[in-house]
C-alpha cells in the first residue's frame, strides 16, 4: 500500500495555501513571480482556530467600509476580561491584534477587496480557464451589490492569517448587508445572488451553518416573477450562479444539513437544461468542483430515478477528457456514487450485472484511485494539485463503511493519513471537522454504536460540505 502523500512544509505561505510545490527561493519564490502573485514569505505564523477570533475590533467605527459595508457593530455586553454577543452567554476572549481605527477601516477593506480581485478568487475555482471570467464578473457584481463586496472582503480575511482575527467582524457586516438586500428586493440581482453564493462559501470554509442560505435564495428566486427571475434568464452568468447554488445544494455532497435540499441541479442544471453551453456533448467541467457536469448529473438523480438505473448510469459513465490526475479523481467519484446509490436504496431492491459487485470491491477501486493521486502528488503542477480540493467526498463515503474498514485497516490508514495531510495544508475548518467526525464514527463503531457521518454531523450541529 502507498503511504499518504508527503508534502513539504517549508515552502512559502502562498504555495502552501494553494497546495503547490514551492522552489524555496528567497525573499520571494520564483513560482509566485511567474504567476505575478504576491509571495507571502516563509515566516512562522500563529493560526487562529475557528470561533476564537475577536469580534469587537470595529466597535465605534463611524464610517462605512468601501461606502458599501455597514460598519455598525452588533449589540455587545461588556464582561470583565472578555466580550459577549448580546443574547449569548458564551464569552469571547479579547485578542491583542492591533485594532484599526475608524479612519483605517475603509482603507483596509479596500485593500482586502483588491487582493481578492487580484488573487484571492483563485482559491474558489478548480479550473484555471474560469478564473479570468470569474474575476471580471465578480468585479461587476461587487459594483452592483454592497453585500457582494462585503462577502469578498470577509473571504479575503480567511485567506490571510495575519487578519484572521478580524474575520468575524467582516463576516457580520457581510451578513447584515446580505439580509438587507434580500429583504428589500422582489427580484434578486446577479450581484445579490453572487453574494449569497459567496456567503455560503465563507460559511462552510469557516465551519458555520450555510444550507439555510441556499434554501432562502432558491425560495426567493422561485417566487420572483418568471419574466424577471434569474432562474429563467438566458445569460450564461446567471446560469453559472444557479449552477453554483445547485452544486452546494446537492444532497450527497452535504452531511449534517439543517435545511432540506431543494434539488436545484436536478431541476435547472441537468442535461438538456444546459442549452446555454452550446453544442457540448457531455457538458464539460464544472469550474468550482472540477467535476464533469455529466457526473454531477448522476449524483443529482439520486432519490429521483430508480436506484438500479442510477447505479447502472455510474457503472456505464463514459468519462470525460482531462489530465491523468483529474481522471483519477473522477474515477473515485464514479465509484463513490455507486456507494451513495446503494446507501440510498430501499430494502429489497434487486441487483443484476455490475450492481452485484460487492461494496468491498467498489471501495477498493476508490482506494486505488486515491492512492494513485497520493503517489503522483509530489510531481503535480498547479493545475493538477487542485484535484485535492474535492477529494474529501470519496474519502468519507469509503471510510464510513466501517465493516470494510475493519477488514482492511490499511485502507483506513490511507484514508486517515490523506485527511490529516489535508488538515495540515488547509487553513479552513472543513477538513478538520471532516476528520473529527469520521474518526468519531470509527470510534463509536468500535464501541458497538453504528452511526453514520451525516447523523453524527447533525448531532454535532455542523454542516459538512465534502466537495470543495
Amino acid at each position: 500500500m502507498t503511504a499518504p502523500r508527503q508534502r513539504s512544509y517549508t515552502g512559502c505561505w502562498s504555495c502552501r495555501r494553494r497546495r503547490r510545490k514551492c522552489d524555496g527561493a528567497r525573499p520571494s519564490c520564483r513560482n509566485c513571480e511567474r504567476r505575478g502573485t504576491p509571495c507571502e514569505g516563509y515566516e512562522v505564523r500563529l493560526r487562529w482556530g475557528a470561533g476564537i477570533a475577536s469580534r469587537g475590533h470595529f466597535a465605534g467605527a463611524e464610517r462605512p467600509v468601501l461606502g458599501a459595508l455597514d460598519s455598525s457593530p452588533s449589540p455587545r455586553v461588556s464582561v470583565a476580561g472578555s466580550e459577549t454577543v448580546a443574547g449569548s452567554s458564551e464569552p469571547r476572549p479579547q485578542q491583542s491584534t492591533p485594532v484599526p481605527g475608524p479612519e483605517n477601516v475603509e482603507l483596509q477593506a479596500s485593500e482586502l477587496l483588491q487582493k481578492f480581485f487580484h488573487s484571492g478568487h483563485h482559491d474558489l475555482l478548480s479550473i484555471r480557464e474560469s478564473r479570468d471570467v470569474f474575476k471580471t464578473m465578480v468585479e461587476i457584481w461587487c459594483q452592483e451589490s454592497k453585500a457582494c463586496a462585503a462577502v469578498c472582503v470577509a473571504l479575503q480575511t480567511l485567506l490571510e492569517p495575519e487578519v484572521h482575527a478580524q474575520f468575524e467582524e467582516y463576516f457580520d457586516i457581510a451578513l447584515q448587508r446580505f439580509r438587507a438586500e434580500m429583504a428589500h428586493t422582489d427580484v434578486l440581482s446577479q450581484g445579490t445572488l453572487a453574494a449569497g453564493n459567496l456567503l455560503c462559501t465563507v460559511s462552510f470554509f469557516h465551519g458555520k451553518p450555510w444550507t439555510f442560505h441556499v434554501h432562502g435564495l432558491y425560495e426567493h428566486l422561485t417566487h420572483s416573477p418568471p419574466d424577471s427571475s434569474i432562474l429563467h434568464a438566458r445569460d450564461p452568468a446567471c446560469h453559472s450562479l444557479i449552477g453554483s447554488l445547485g452544486i452546494m445544494d446537492l444532497p450527497p455532497f452535504v452531511a449534517g444539513r439543517r435545511s432540506p435540499p431543494m434539488h436545484i441541479w436536478y431541476h435547472h442544471c441537468r442535461g438538456s437544461s444546459r442549452t446555454w453551453l452550446g453544442p457540448v456533448s457531455t457538458g464539460g467541467i464544472e469550474p468550482i468542483t472540477g467535476l464533469p457536469r455529466s457526473l454531477i448529473d448522476l449524483f443529482s438523480c439520486i432519490g429521483f430515478s430508480p436506484d438500479q438505473d442510477i447505479e447502472s448510469g455510474f457503472w456505464c459513465w463514459p468519462g470525460e477528457e482531462g489530465s491523468a490526475a483529474q481522471m483519477q479523481l473522477w474515477e473515485a467519484y464514479q465509484f463513490a456514487g455507486i456507494l451513495a446509490v446503494r446507501r440510498n436504496s430501499h430494502p429489497g431492491v434487486g441487483v443484476s450485472g455490475n450492481e452485484s459487485t460487492s461494496n468491498e470491491v467498489v471501495i477498493g477501486r476508490i482506494v486505488g484511485a486515491i492512492e494513485a493521486l497520493n503517489r503522483a502528488a509530489p510531481d503535480m503542477d498547479e493545475d493538477d494539485e487542485v484535484v485535492f480540493n474535492a477529494i474529501r467526498y470519496p474519502l468519507v463515503i469509503a471510510g464510513s463503511d466501517v465493516d470494510v474498514m475493519r477488514a482492511h485497516p490499511e485502507w483506513r490508514g490511507m484514508i486517515e493519513g490523506t485527511l490529516r495531510t489535508l488538515v495540515e495544508e488547509d487553513p479552513y475548518a472543513q477538513c478538520k471537522l471532516t476528520l473529527d467526525v469520521l474518526s468519531e464514527v470509527w470510534s463509536l463503531w468500535e464501541q458497538g454504536r453504528d452511526v453514520g457521518v451525516a447523523e453524527l454531523a447533525f448531532e454535532r450541529g455542523v454542516e459538512l460540505y465534502l466537495v470543495s
